[in-house]
Formats: structure tokens, C-alpha cells, sequence
């Protein structure tokens, strides 16, 4: 008989706590490698677009990703366009179900913006146009490039590919965010890009992780 103290007592098992903390920690772990991979994907990107460029970013929000941009981009001009229009038929979106005060809330956004950069504003860099991204209009081959993270409906993101492929010149760059992933918007962006780059203005495709790079022809 051996007894609960011996060398040959079964191991006593771990507490709930105990059991849940390693693969808690795990998880976690894999989280911020995940981040990581996220934020050096897009650091390469916004590098890949031409130096002293001008550009415009479609989708602005908050303008945090404009932030980005100006940082890695440098560009000599950037156009912010963004309606800042509540959508509630979009149940998953910030401009609709998760904004929870409406278009008051996205009223509010907007003006956030424009305090947030006043100073380029002045400065004649930056030029924020709430407007919706087919009402933006330049002479054909004004700009180096054009980031759209607009509106994710397919016909959108396809009619923004097309419409900002006339106004970018030839040899310059269309990018965008949510190639994959998603919630709502799952293969919208996918597909609108993967038929646009079997046209003859697309020269090259490029994705950095989620994001996607277009060289044009």
C-alpha cells in the first residue's frame, strides 16, 4: 500500500486558474506577434509609395491612418476624403451600427479631424474635403498615388478603383486596406481588386499582409 504522500502518489492536478494562465499567456503572446507582423506590413507599404508625393487617402475616420502616412509616406500634399456620413444599413461599421449617437457622432468626428490637423491644414499640406470620394475631382495624372479605405461594398470599392486609377499617373500606386479578413465586407475587397488587376492599368499587385499595393501602367 502506498500512501498519498509517497514517491508513487499520482500528481495532483492543477487548479482551474493554474491550467487557464499558460494558455492564456499563449494566446496573448501570438496576439502581439500578430500586431507586429500587422504594423511591419504597413510600414512597408507606406514606404513603397514615392517620397514627396502627392496623394489621397479615401476613408478617413479618426485620422489616425493619416497620422501613418504623413510619418512614412512624407507626402508633399495629402487630400483627406471622407463623407463622415452615418450609414445605419451598415450594422458592422463605425459610420453605421457602432456609431451609437449617429450622424451627431459623426458630425463630431469630423470636427476632430480638422483640429486634429490644423496645423498642416495652415500649412497648405493637408486638405480635408468632406466629400464622398466620386465627388473628388483632379485633371487626370495629378497624383503619385491613392490610398482608398472607403466605403467596403464591392460596387464601391471596384467604382473607387476605377475612378482614382484616372486621376493617379502612370507608374503610380493604388493601395488599400482589408484585402482579407473582415466581417460584413468578407471578399468585397478581394474581389473588386483581383478584377481590377487583370486590366491593363494594373502592372503589378503586391499585398503586405492584409494591405494591397497596385502599380499602375
Amino acid at each position: 500500500m502506498v500512501s498519498a504522500t509517497g514517491d508513487s502518489a499520482a500528481p495532483a492536478k492543477r487548479s482551474l486558474p493554474q491550467r487557464v494562465l499558460p494558455r492564456a499567456l499563449a494566446v496573448r503572446a501570438a496576439n502581439v506577434r500578430i500586431r507586429a507582423r500587422r504594423r511591419r506590413a504597413h510600414r512597408q507599404l507606406l514606404r513603397a509609395l514615392p517620397k514627396g508625393g502627392r496623394g489621397v487617402e479615401v476613408g478617413v475616420w479618426r485620422g489616425d491612418h493619416a497620422v501613418a502616412i504623413l510619418r512614412w509616406a512624407r507626402p508633399s500634399m495629402l487630400y483627406l476624403i471622407d463623407p463622415w456620413e452615418y450609414r445605419p444599413e451598415l450594422p458592422g461599421a463605425l459610420y453605421g451600427g457602432q456609431a451609437k449617437d449617429g450622424q451627431s457622432e459623426l458630425d463630431e468626428v469630423y470636427r476632430s479631424v480638422l483640429a486634429r490637423f490644423r496645423r498642416q491644414i495652415d500649412a497648405g499640406g493637408v486638405s480635408v474635403m468632406r466629400i464622398h470620394s466620386d465627388d473628388f475631382d483632379l485633371p487626370p495624372g495629378s497624383l503619385d498615388w491613392a490610398y482608398i479605405d472607403g466605403d467596403h461594398n464591392y460596387e464601391a470599392v471596384r467604382a473607387d478603383l476605377e475612378h482614382f486609377a484616372a486621376l493617379v499617373r502612370p507608374g503610380g500606386f493604388i493601395a488599400g486596406d482589408d484585402y482579407r479578413g473582415g466581417s460584413w465586407f468578407k471578399g468585397n475587397i478581394t474581389r473588386a481588386v483581383d478584377e481590377f488587376a487583370q486590366t491593363p492599368r494594373c502592372k503589378r499587385l503586391t499585398l503586405f499582409g492584409r494591405k494591397f499595393l497596385i502599380e499602375l501602367s
